[in-house]
């Protein structure tokens, strides 16, 4: 009788040990629940990172475009030459009056360019200009086009800088490429001498051939993801300003010409 009870009180212990080793139903829902959320935080945290390093890498080639444009613009308008034919102009964009509440700017000039592929004189005749992309309607561009002069130099066409003063009146020059995406401002503001006042364009020949004293480049883009935005609310205007004033990159360079009166014509084609 004392070893079955015994046994009896064995066999009630073991099975109270097995109980209280065992998870309930309740605990492993509530474990299941807590691995969830910590799974969601992890996720979130990821979601984060990568919009932060999207957002860092747009913003990264934003400016590397900005200052990509404006070495390529300062190179070509330190080689610039000018007289009463070959003219410098800076005007009011031809194709696009207003760009995002602001009044785009082109430049037309000549500029030589340091190589000879014939035994005429190697010029450029180089245009910059804001365009609409193509396949991104709300969004623009700045274009770099040029034409080569370096071969029938003494033919009299109206492609030639050296024989038509209003050469820069033809249409944009079929050796176009883009040069900035995403562009919501481009406007230059010329100085006629080291005092004057700034001025939104120029002609050479109105200033008796010469070069300017120097140029200011404004040149404002956004990030990739932001022009899409904008360009979504494109009939909004003051969100899309809002939104530009708020994330817009602005660049600035100043070019000056100091040989700018150093060009003056010694013969003419023409002649």
């Amino acid at each position: 009788m004392r070893n079955l009870t015994r046994n009896s009180m064995f066999c009630e212990h073991i099975s109270r040990v097995s109980r209280c080793a065992a998870f309930t139903m309740v605990e492993i829902l509530a474990s299941i629940a807590i691995l969830m959320i910590m799974v969601l935080i992890i996720a979130r945290i990821f979601i984060g990172l990568n919009a932060v390093w999207d957002s860092g890498t747009e913003t990264v080639e934003t400016v590397n475009t900005a200052w990509s444009a404006l070495s390529m613009m300062q190179f070509d308008l330190e080689q610039a030459v000018a007289d009463n034919t070959l003219r410098f102009i800076v005007r009011p964009d031809r194709q696009l009056a207003d760009l995002f509440g602001t009044h785009p700017s082109e430049i037309c000039f000549v500029s030589l360019q340091h190589h000879i592929n014939s035994t005429a004189r190697a010029v450029r005749e180089i245009m910059y200009w804001i365009s609409e992309t193509p396949d991104s309607p709300g969004t623009y561009q700045l274009m770099r086009g040029y034409r080569e002069l370096s071969d029938g130099l003494h033919t009299n066409s109206p492609e030639n800088c050296y024989w038509n003063p209003d050469w820069y009146t033809n249409d944009y020059p079929v050796h176009a490429g883009v040069i900035a995406d995403n562009v919501t401002a481009f406007y230059l503001s010329v100085a006629t001498n080291a005092n004057g006042e700034l001025l939104s364009a120029y002609d050479s020949t109105l200033n008796e051939g010469t070069l300017p004293c120097s140029i200011d480049i404004y040149l404002e883009l956004v990030d990739r993801s932001i022009a899409l935005k904008i360009a979504d609310m494109i009939q909004q205007t003051n969100k899309c300003y809002e939104m530009i004033e708020k994330y817009a990159r602005r660049f600035n360079v100043r070019i000056t010409f100091p040989n700018r009166t150093g060009y003056a014509a010694k013969y003419s084609y023409n002649q």
